[in-house]
């Protein structure tokens, strides 16, 4: 469980049984939760890390594609370090 403000229960089994759950609510948090378990799954060499940081790309596009501005939803994609992170983590 992460702390901070608040408590946010993760279940990790649930984002590698399902990958693609991620709310499309601009919730910053589970796109920060997925990542960090592509990057420990990555580092395991664990199979499964590759499905999970496709669904963050994934729900990340699907929310870059609600924001009508070219140029501001490429400050979103690029200038946003999380979404800069998803985005390079995909195409690595």
């Amino acid at each position: 469980m992460l702390q901070g403000d608040h408590q946010i229960p993760v279940d990790v089994d649930k984002i590698l049984r399902e990958p693609d759950t991620l709310p499309l609510d601009g919730n910053e948090e589970s796109l920060r939760i997925h990542l960090i378990c592509w990057q420990v799954l990555h580092a395991m060499h664990d199979h499964r890390a590759r499905d999970v940081i496709v669904a963050a790309h994934r729900a990340l596009r699907r929310r870059a594609a609600k924001i009508g501005d070219p140029e501001i939803r490429r400050v979103f994609l690029e200038d946003i370090c999380l979404h800069r992170e998803i985005v390079q983590a995909d195409k690595g």
